[in-house]
């Protein structure tokens, strides 16, 4: 078993790449697991936040693909419903950028970050967490006083600690495509469309380069 660890953080996206800066900016030792190659893997997002988010997160205008101003949501029943305010409301991420951007920040706050790291395991002991994972070396075990869960759908890793399930699941699909999305005022507008349909539940269209949208769709719960 390797060193042991104050807090390890599986998974490099925004929530745990923000967490583990935190802690080590705390002076804590943390250690962070990623399965993928490198941060910014994960392409199947819209990317929108809040402003307030946009400063919460010091986000430099780079990562910034689009402000937005407003939305125009269709029901099933076909009512069309417009938000539209004069100020930007939002902000489009380059989502890639954006999780490059917040592993640098982890790094320099102090964390470690180890990529190409597939947890498949976490047992809990009295004093101690104890993390299983393949890496490129081969399988490894660690242990922390704290481990932090920051990697989305995952079960097989919440269910044997008790944390309980997941009740419910979507499926997703991601796509661009070209699109007139532009408002009266200027500012670009958001399309969300919710279908009864059993294939599609909800699209949303999001501008994100001057003349390329983002369009994400998901299906039901089941």
């Amino acid at each position: 078993m390797d060193v042991m660890e104050d807090c390890i953080v599986i998974g490099a996206g925004p929530a745990g790449c923000r967490t583990a800066a935190r802690l080590a900016t705390l002076g804590h030792r943390v250690l962070v697991l990623e399965r993928a190659a490198a941060p910014g893997h994960k392409r199947a997002c819209t990317g929108i936040i809040s402003l307030e988010c946009v400063r919460a997160y010091d986000i430099p205008d780079d990562v910034i693909q689009r402000m937005v101003g407003g939305a125009t949501l269709y029901s099933p029943s076909g009512e069309v419903l417009r938000v539209e305010r004069p100020s930007p409301q939002a902000a489009i991420l380059d989502r890639p950028a954006f999780d490059t951007l917040l592993a640098g920040r982890t790094r320099e706050a102090g964390a470690e970050l180890r990529c190409n790291c597939r947890v498949t395991g976490i047992s809990c002991q009295p004093d101690v967490a104890v993390v299983s994972y393949d890496s490129p070396d081969g399988p490894k075990t660690l242990a922390a006083r704290a481990v932090v869960l920051a990697s989305g759908y995952h079960p097989n890793l919440v269910r044997p600690l008790r944390l309980g399930g997941y009740r419910y699941s979507a499926v997703g699909a991601q796509a661009e495509a070209a699109a007139d999305t532009a408002s009266d005022r200027g500012w670009p507008l958001v399309t969300a469309i919710y279908s009864a349909s059993p294939m599609s539940v909800s699209t949303s269209v999001i501008r994100t380069l001057s003349s390329w949208k983002n369009v994400a769709a998901s299906s039901p719960l089941t």
